[in-house]
């Protein structure tokens, strides 16, 4: 309980720095103009800034030059005129043009003229989008895919996007020891505009061999070999019997299996639901998730792990990321060698991602409590 209000005082704190309705103006007479928006009209704003509030004229704004990318794979860019609930209206070279909240895949404000000038970054103060959207919470899914065309790899595992709505990913690490796996994710629902979107998932992980990264509290056999066997008790004489943590599907497991190279086929099967939600002061987005995976091995128990899971923008290039789970299956690193027992299976992850740290935008690497402690994977 205790490990949960520290998570719920981590994410509120963050959102209480974050979530500010601040803006930048940037003014035809260059100056620019930063603060908080206490009142908007037809034709200007009214913005408590350092200087008290001030009112700007709408007229003396910049033009807001943005640029779309559609979910068809086209790019425009032009004058954002209207910003509804229903969409977009843009004056490109191509005419005034309305474009719906569905056909955008994403958006960028730049400063008048970047886009005229061939800029690649987006360079606005306003920005609805993040460079990344994550696709899991650490291993656990959330309900957004890769785009089609999208591709991802890491230390453990790969993933492209097929389509929109399809992914497919594999842990390429596990074809060493003979683990063909593959692992689709299909959304089956999807809806929302700028300000709000949903998206809900379901998909599984097929496994050809291998064991799950689940484990089980009970008593291990220990004996030096030199004892005579027992054919009625299937032990050695000089056998010992210790309390602790077996992985399922080895030869020291509760059930009886003897399975230690993990021979048998197994899989896992998953659900998530996810909401994003456009950030106050119009800078970046919070994403929450709630998902469940339930793993089948031969001989065992099927095996829950419900999760919540939150991630916040707090710059183009940086999210933080928290986690809370349940699963009786997980044992932390710390404590799996020496023999405790877990008083509750609830836990909770917390960390950051950024793509800042190394000359590529690509590579993404991040930091968090649980292990493997340490992510990073290259986004195409």
């Amino acid at each position: 309980m205790r490990l949960l209000i520290f998570l719920i005082i981590i994410i509120a704190s963050t959102s209480a720095l974050t979530a500010q309705d601040t803006r930048t103006f940037s003014l035809k007479s260059g100056d620019r103009i930063s603060g908080s928006v206490v009142a908007e009209t037809d034709t200007s704003y009214e913005v408590l800034t350092s200087l008290g509030v001030l009112t700007i004229l709408k007229s003396d704004l910049l033009p807001e030059i943005i640029i779309i990318d559609l979910k068809s794979g086209d790019r425009l860019q032009g004058e954002l005129l209207e910003l509804s609930e229903a969409g977009l209206r843009v004056r490109t070279a191509l005419g005034d043009l309305f474009i719906e909240h569905a056909q955008i895949e994403r958006f960028d404000f730049v400063l008048e003229g970047g886009a005229a000038a061939g800029l690649d970054e987006p360079a606005g103060q306003r920005w609805y989008f993040s460079e990344e959207r994550l696709m899991d919470i650490w291993f656990d899914p959330t309900g957004f895919p890769l785009r089609k065309g999208e591709f991802y790899l890491s230390a453990l595992s790969w993933a492209v996007g097929f389509t929109d709505r399809i992914q497919v990913s594999t842990r390429w690490a596990n074809f060493f020891w003979g683990d063909l796996n593959v692992r689709p994710k299909i959304t089956i629902y999807e809806s929302g505009g700028i300000e709000s979107q949903t998206s809900v998932s379901i998909g599984g992980h097929l496994h050809t061999r291998g064991l799950p990264g689940k484990y089980e509290y009970s008593e291990r056999s220990w004996f030096s070999g030199s004892g005579i066997w027992d054919p009625i008790t299937q032990t050695y004489s000089d056998t010992t019997w210790h309390s602790g943590w077996t992985r399922v599907g080895s030869e020291l497991g509760k059930y009886g299996r003897s399975d230690p190279d993990g021979i048998n086929l197994w899989i896992e099967l998953f659900g998530a639901y996810s909401v994003s939600r456009l950030n106050q002061g119009n800078q970046g987005r919070t994403n929450y998730t709630v998902g469940g995976t339930v793993t089948f091995y031969p001989g065992a128990d099927p095996m829950p792990r419900l999760y919540i899971g939150w991630d916040r923008d707090v710059r183009r290039d940086v999210k933080i990321l928290a986690e809370v789970f349940y699963d009786p299956y997980y044992v932390p690193l710390f404590i799996r060698d020496t023999g405790e027992d877990v008083v509750a299976p609830f836990f909770f992850d917390f960390g950051f991602m950024t793509n800042r740290l190394f000359s590529s935008d690509r590579l993404w690497f991040g930091i968090h409590y649980q292990q493997p402690f340490v992510a990073f994977y290259f986004k195409f």
